[in-house]
């Protein structure tokens, strides 16, 4: 899946530092104007210093034309890049400040500075757990009091022949655009991984501040863990549930990272029978990447999103592009209307051993 560039000119942002921003930092100015529109906060927070920011980026790969000059003027008479005419000379077309292009937090900084925002910030990197540590850091810093409001988020990053190098490497992409099975995650011949683009934001907030207001509370962030190595995936799914989430007898839904692999999957096929051992006591599965695609380190955010529309409409969205098909190694949840769920586990894993988990329950927290 890929997301349409964003409107530079209609978020304010001018040519320059949209330039700088890239596609991540753009959709993530963009989701955080809608969530904070959808609170009911201003666009540009008047009080900056009582609103956090936590953000899950990527890598930010840099532009060809930033090198291509450089690049022309090392070339030997034989037409191959030559190591000392671009230490001689040519490295100098290259723009002195360019490397600050790619480090994603400058991005960040400058949609942060763009939101008026100037309390606690950070930028979490890497695969899809980042986006778990950006919610989980804005919960503890909004409970700890520490700022009014947090905005936890995430961007997957940019789709770029770069970017496809590195999902090479680190997943089982579906090979082509030919007629091999779609992504479609916990089914047996799923046919791998999907890349996608896009960005999530959820505006977070103490109940006390929210009930002030008058605004809606949709959800609320019940419990978390994080755990790494064998068996991540349930034993940060163990800890998310005993921090006050009621244990896995709780659990209406689980979302879990389900990216369509079939060797990680059955990962974490293992992990929900571990948690719900008796078939009759255990939740139905929800998971979206063959839908959304594989958002990386927006994906938890965009399926806490997506779990927030659900608390608020009742609709679960289906879990495969052509229906549920035949044979899935996990019950998917029912889709369409129904009775919506109370409380929701979700699962990610990152690239490495590292796994998280947050539960989020609907409206105000018990």
């Amino acid at each position: 899946a890929q997301a349409a560039a964003p409107d530079a000119d209609a978020l304010g942002v001018s040519p320059r530092d949209a330039y700088i921003m890239g596609r991540s930092n753009l959709w993530f100015l963009q989701a955080a104007r809608a969530a904070l529109a959808e609170a009911g906060l201003p666009a540009v927070c008047t009080d900056g210093p009582a609103v956090g920011c936590f953000a899950a980026l990527g890598m930010i790969d840099p532009v060809p034309d930033d090198l291509r000059a450089a690049a022309v003027r090392s070339r030997g008479p034989d037409g191959a890049f030559d190591h000392d005419r671009f230490y001689a000379d040519a490295y100098r077309e290259i723009y002195p400040l360019w490397p600050l292009a790619i480090l994603n937090n400058v991005g960040f900084c400058m949609a942060a500075a763009g939101l008026g925002i100037r309390g606690e910030n950070a930028v979490f990197a890497g695969g899809a757990d980042a986006g778990a540590a950006a919610l989980i850091e804005a919960a503890d810093v909004v409970g700890a009091g520490r700022v009014d409001v947090a905005l936890a988020g995430g961007a997957a990053e940019a789709i770029t022949p770069l970017g496809l190098a590195r999902w090479h490497r680190q997943a089982a992409l579906i090979p082509g655009d030919g007629p091999e099975p779609a992504c479609r995650p916990f089914h047996p011949a799923s046919g791998g991984v999907v890349p996608g683009e896009g960005a999530a934001v959820l505006v977070l907030e103490r109940e006390a501040s929210a009930r002030t207001r008058g605004v809606p509370i949709l959800a609320a962030v019940a419990g978390w863990g994080c755990a790494g190595g064998e068996s991540a995936v349930a034993r940060a799914a163990e800890r998310a549930l005993t921090t006050g989430a009621g244990g896995p007898r709780a659990v209406d839904v689980w979302i879990p990272h389900g990216e369509g692999a079939p060797a990680r999957d059955a990962d974490e096929t293992a992990a929900y029978r571990r948690l719900w051992p008796r078939p009759a006591a255990a939740p139905p599965v929800a998971a979206f990447k063959g839908r959304l695609g594989h958002l990386g380190p927006a994906a938890l955010m965009a399926d806490a999103a997506l779990t927030v529309e659900i608390f608020r409409t009742g609709r679960m969205p289906a879990a495969w592009p052509d229906g549920a098909g035949a044979d899935p190694m996990l019950p998917l949840a029912a889709t369409g209307p129904g009775a919506a769920p109370r409380t929701v586990l979700l699962s990610v894993r990152g690239w490495t051993d590292a796994a998280a988990a947050v539960v989020l329950t609907a409206g105000a927290a018990p």
